[in-house]
C-alpha cells in the first residue's frame, strides 16, 4: 500500500528462490499536481421567466471538466451536471434561485470553484388604486389605496396629465397615499418592485 505520495513513483517486485532471481513488471503510481478550483464571477439577481446570466470561472489550475448546478448552496442535493468545458456558461430563463460551480480537474485530482448564484425574484404585480374622487380646489383630502399588488417596495408618482411625465412623490412608499389641498386635477400611479 502506497500512501501520501508527492511525486510519480515506479514500483517493481524482486523475487528470489535460492540462486534464482526474477523481476516483475513495473507498476506506476502517477501523482498529478493538485487542481485549484478558482473563483466564479457574474452572480446576479434576475426576475423569473425570461432572463440570462453569464458566469465565468477564473484563477483555476488545469482544466474545467464540467459545471454543476444545484438548488442549494452546499450542493448536497439536486446536483445537476452541465456538460461544458468552457470557462464561461450562460444560463437562461430560470424560475428559481440556482447555484453554480465549475469542476476543475488535473489528472486524478479534482477541485471545485467558488459558488456563483443567480437569485431569482418572482415577478411583481402592479395591483390597482381605489379612492379616486372629485373635489373642490383648495382645501381637500383624498385617501388613495393600492390593493392586489405583490412587491417589496412601492413608490407613488403623480402627473398633471394622464399620459404625462410622472414624478416620484417624496416619502410616499406605503400602500396608501393621502392627496391633500390639490388645486388642479392630478393623476397617480404606483411603481411596484419585487427585488
Amino acid at each position: 500500500t502506497t500512501a501520501n505520495l508527492t511525486a510519480t513513483t515506479y514500483y517493481r517486485v524482486l523475487a528470489t528462490n535460492g540462486a534464482c532471481t526474477a523481476t516483475s513488471n513495473v507498476s506506476t503510481v502517477t501523482v498529478s499536481a493538485a487542481a485549484t478550483g478558482g473563483t466564479v464571477t457574474g452572480s446576479q439577481t434576475v426576475c423569473a421567466g425570461t432572463n440570462s446570466t453569464t458566469l465565468t470561472v477564473g484563477g483555476f489550475a488545469s482544466a474545467v471538466s464540467k459545471w454543476q448546478s444545484a438548488s442549494n448552496s452546499t450542493f448536497t442535493t439536486d446536483v445537476q451536471d452541465i456538460n461544458s468545458t468552457s470557462s464561461a456558461i450562460t444560463v437562461t430563463d430560470l424560475s428559481a434561485t440556482t447555484y453554480y460551480r465549475a469542476v476543475i480537474t488535473n489528472g486524478a485530482c479534482t477541485a471545485f470553484s467558488s459558488t456563483g448564484t443567480v437569485t431569482v425574484n418572482q415577478p411583481s404585480v402592479a395591483g390597482s388604486i381605489s379612492g379616486a374622487t372629485a373635489v373642490c380646489p383648495g382645501t381637500n383630502s383624498t385617501l388613495l389605496t393600492l390593493s392586489g399588488a405583490t412587491g417589496t417596495t412601492y413608490q407613488w408618482q403623480s402627473a398633471s396629465t394622464l399620459n404625462g411625465t410622472y414624478s416620484n412623490i417624496t416619502g410616499a412608499t406605503a400602500t396608501t397615499y393621502t392627496a391633500t389641498n390639490l388645486s388642479s386635477t392630478t393623476y397617480y400611479q404606483v411603481v411596484v418592485k419585487n427585488g
